[in-house]
C-alpha cells in the first residue's frame, strides 16, 4: 500500500470484492459495518475495477475451465487482465494457478 501511495504500483480490487466484503460482514455484525467496511477499502491507495465486456468474457472463461467461485473467477480475470500477481490466501486459486501469477499468503491456522 505505500508504494501504491507513492505511485510506484497500482494495486486492483474487483467489485465483486467489496461486495463478498460488504456481505460478509453484514452476515456476521450489521450493514452499517459492512459499508464502513467497503468505504475504507475504497480510501486506500487502491483502484476498484468495474465489470466490463473483457472482464465478463475473461471470467467467464476462467469459470468455464475450473471448479471455482465466480467472485474468484472475476479477481483472476482482473489479475491476468493487467498482468498482474494475485496476492491470496484463498485454496481455490491453486486451481488455477497456471494461468496467474502468484503470491500465496500463509492459510490460518486455528
Amino acid at each position: 500500500l505505500i508504494r501504491a501511495e507513492k505511485g510506484d504500483v497500482a494495486i486492483y480490487v474487483a467489485f465483486i470484492s467489496l461486495t463478498e466484503v460488504f456481505y460478509i460482514t453484514a452476515k456476521g455484525k450489521d450493514e452499517s459495518e459492512a459499508l464502513k467496511r467497503v468505504k475504507l477499502i475504497q480510501s486506500l491507495a487502491v483502484r476498484v475495477e468495474e465489470s466490463n465486456e473483457n472482464l465478463n468474457v475473461r471470467a467467464g472463461a476462467i469459470k468455464a475451465k475450473n471448479r471455482i467461485s465466480i467472485a474468484d473467477a472475476y479477481i483472476a480475470a482482473l489479475c491476468q487482465e493487467h498482468n498482474g500477481i494475485l496476492v491470496h490466501k484463498d485454496p481455490e486459486f491453486g486451481k488455477i494457478s497456471p494461468t496467474v501469477k502468484e503470491f500465496r499468503l500463509p492459510y490460518k491456522i486455528h
